[in-house]
């Protein structure tokens, strides 16, 4: 028996290292599972002076611009913590789940493990999987790819004195040579997987300085799970992107049955009492007879309020009328821009204009509340682009919300497509931060006033000229706004805009 410890950076859902630790677990090894930080939400005004080490991704809200993922330094408390906590263990290797907005902290706490604990790493997860030929130089080991099989295989052979340098998935640094072993074939049948370990044995959690045993259960009152793997698109921002590519030939996507399902959550209901579902799956509405049997089955035998993710392509009438059917639902969307060109030339969408309204409005008859993902500050986007996105937004069924009340910034991730299109040109194509500074009020304002009177904002120079200015026509700005109307727009203009104020000077 190995004793394995498993550490996810700055995530605690961490579904894909709860499956390894099952597998670990049923081959019979002792497993640690390790959440080494959680992610914060912070407006921009309340980051620490300490700063990152990783990348920081912004965004904006209603209240301002936000970080929606800041990644807070390991204390020192807590990097003694980890490393006490290790050596408690005894561990015979430790693995780091990780994505590539945290290369720097896996760096880090590989060299912590390394130096002060004296165990192997391996890394797995999205980052080694798409580079690794950079980030062998870190660490002893890689996995690439789904790590279910291959991490028991790997800490088998680790363990026992074998061979690990021929292990389909894993990549190896031995005596100065990197041994790179080919990808191992998708795992078709999801079912054959143990159910992922969301038990509270040998749980800890490290933030706020201290080491933080889970007790009773290993998870929120929002439990996520996926009953998928995979996404059937290729969007050229997204890990599918290039996943597609490394699994030509092979089935992609890949579902749980419908029995597997329920039982897992009929688990995560009945011992730890979790009242709501998220479904983690990049598309939920894929399948519809899958949906077909899963959804009534899902009323009757687990009834609680579920979220789930959908597409534009997914979304008609008899799917949205599945999902309303089958009790509380919030549905989010992926529109991401309302500019076919740059869905079809830039992102690798096809999701035309129609068919997003189409979606909205089978969604908004069905009853079911949604909300939509778009994408900003996109350096490849013209004027004309930011204004279809603006004018999609104002001609989908009221009330329009976005995401979390959110505008994710455009990020660019190594070897991704996007990446590789506005790497080309970056030098010529620097971002135009007022002019995204205009169009992102005024599509977050879409939510809260009359398309007629974005469309008046949206003409105004003095609002082009100082969009900082907009942030007064959000709900609370109420007397900032009428001062500034009394200040700086024609009487006539100030006459017509009174109607639309009033949501706001009511509150």
């Amino acid at each position: 028996m190995a004793k394995v410890a498993l550490i996810s950076l700055y995530d605690t859902v961490a579904l894909g290292l709860r499956y390894l630790s099952a597998s670990l677990k049923e081959a019979g090894h002792e497993v640690t599972v390790i959440y080494l930080k959680q992610y914060e939400v912070l407006m921009r005004e309340d980051l620490p002076d300490e700063g990152a080490i990783d990348e920081v991704n912004y965004g904006l809200c209603s209240r301002g611009e936000i970080v929606y993922c800041y990644p807070r330094l390991v204390s020192e408390p807590e990097h003694k913590g980890l490393v006490a906590l290790l050596k408690e263990k005894n561990v015979d290797v430790v693995g780091i789940s990780l994505t590539s907005k945290f290369i720097n902290t896996a760096r880090q706490v590989t060299e912590w493990v390394k130096d002060e604990v004296g165990a192997p790493v391996i890394w797995g997860g999205i980052e080694p999987t798409i580079n690794p030929e950079e980030d062998i130089n870190y660490t002893d080991y890689l996995c690439r790819g789904e790590g279910d099989h291959a991490i028991v295989e790997f800490v088998e052979a680790l363990t026992s004195g074998g061979d690990v340098t021929s292990i389909p998935n894993i990549w190896a640094r031995v005596d100065g040579t990197v041994h790179k072993n080919e990808f191992r074939p998708l795992i078709q049948d999801l079912d054959t997987l143990p159910f992922p370990d969301f038990t509270p044995d040998n749980k800890y959690e490290i933030s706020n300085d201290g080491v933080w045993p889970r007790v009773d259960r290993d998870c929120w009152d929002d439990f996520l799970f996926s009953s998928s793997r995979g996404c059937p698109y290729k969007c050229t921002f997204c890990i599918h992107n290039v996943m597609h590519d490394f699994f030509k030939g092979q089935r992609y996507v890949r579902r749980h049955s419908v029995d597997y399902t329920l039982e897992i959550l009929k688990r995560a209901k009945e011992e730890y009492k979790v009242t709501k579902i998220h479904f983690w799956d990049d598309i939920f509405s894929i399948h519809k007879e899958w949906l077909k049997v899963f959804l009534p089955r899902y009323k009757e035998e687990i009834g609680l309020p579920y979220w789930c993710y959908v597409y534009p392509q997914q979304c008609d009438k008899s799917i949205c009328k599945l999902l309303a059917d089958a009790g509380d639902v919030e549905v989010r969307m992926g529109v991401q821009s309302g500019s076919e060109k740059v869905l079809e030339d830039q992102y690798g969408r096809r999701a035309p204009r129609e068919m997003v309204l189409e979606a909205a409005n089978n969604l908004t008859e069905a009853g079911i509340e949604y909300q939509i993902d778009i994408i900003t500050n996109n350096p490849l986007e013209e004027e004309e682009d930011c204004i279809a996105t603006l004018e999609l937004l104002l001609d989908m069924p009221r009330p329009v919300r976005i995401g979390s009340d959110t505008l994710s910034y455009m990020s660019f991730f190594p070897n991704y497509d996007m990446t590789n299109m506005y790497e080309a040109v970056k030098d010529s194509r620097p971002l135009n931060e007022k002019r995204y500074g205009f169009y992102n009020r005024l599509f977050l304002l879409a939510q809260y006033r009359s398309p007629e009177f974005i469309r008046k904002l949206h003409r105004s120079s003095y609002f082009r000229n100082h969009p900082e200015k907009l942030q007064y026509f959000f709900p609370g700005q109420a007397p900032m706004a009428v001062q500034l109307l009394q200040r700086t727009i024609p009487q006539g203009f100030r006459d017509k805009a009174k109607d639309a104020l009033t949501p706001v000077l009511s509150g």
